[in-house]
């Protein structure tokens, strides 16, 4: 709930996010869900990198240097995200302001539907 009420209400609002699944709020999240679900990542519209941690160059978050913190926050995510009421059943790519939204959005009102 909190992830929602933060892109509901700051910097660029999704006004609609207390109705949408996760990943329906934002591409980045879209990829949250699925890396954090262990879920198939192909269709998303940013890619995860193959770097791991230990080996990335350039600046992380200290948080990220202290041993065992990243993998208990994916675990902490992984059961918020099971957790949720709304489900993981949407991606990004339902929501109709996304490029794949817009175009299914447009096809339904040329059906009258």
């Amino acid at each position: 709930q909190q992830l929602r009420n933060k892109y509901r209400t700051y910097g660029h609002p999704v006004p609609a996010a207390d109705n949408m699944t996760i990943s329906e709020i934002h591409p980045d999240l879209d990829l949250f869900v699925d890396c954090v679900l262990n879920r198939n990542a192909t269709s998303n519209k940013h890619k995860t990198l193959t770097t791991r941690l230990e080996e990335f160059e350039g600046r992380i978050p200290i948080a990220y240097t202290i041993d065992g913190y990243s993998l208990s926050r994916h675990k902490e995510m992984g059961q918020i995200l099971l957790e949720d009421e709304l489900g993981h059943d949407k991606s990004w790519h339902d929501n109709p302001v996304s490029p794949v939204g817009k175009k299914n959005s447009v096809r339904l009102d040329e059906k009258g539907k």
